[in-house]
């Protein structure tokens, strides 16, 4: 299940618009903002697709098996390690 709170966070830290990930991705405008609201779920594929565009493993932009999906007053933010590249998450 994607995570929308993760794609709305790397859409942000790597400054790519909604429009951008659509073209680049090969997926509607339309189909991305239905993902972001929460209101549909991608196949893997797409995820996948979403994923390679921001340059992070398609795992990164899912839930985990036990998590449940964040509160929107929970906020994301997403760290690099500088030196190995891992994704840190941290809930502010």
């Amino acid at each position: 299940m994607l995570d929308k709170e993760k794609l709305k966070s790397l859409m942000k830290v790597k400054n790519i618009r909604q429009q951008e990930l659509a073209i680049r991705a090969g997926i509607s405008k339309h189909q991305i903002s239905k993902y972001l609201q929460g209101h549909s779920q991608p196949v893997h594929e797409k995820i996948k697709k979403m994923a390679d565009v921001l340059n992070v493993n398609a795992s990164s932009l899912m839930l985990d098996e036990h998590e449940t999906p964040k509160k929107s007053s929970q906020k994301l933010k997403l760290c690099f390690c500088p030196s190995c590249g891992v994704n840190l998450e941290l809930l502010t």
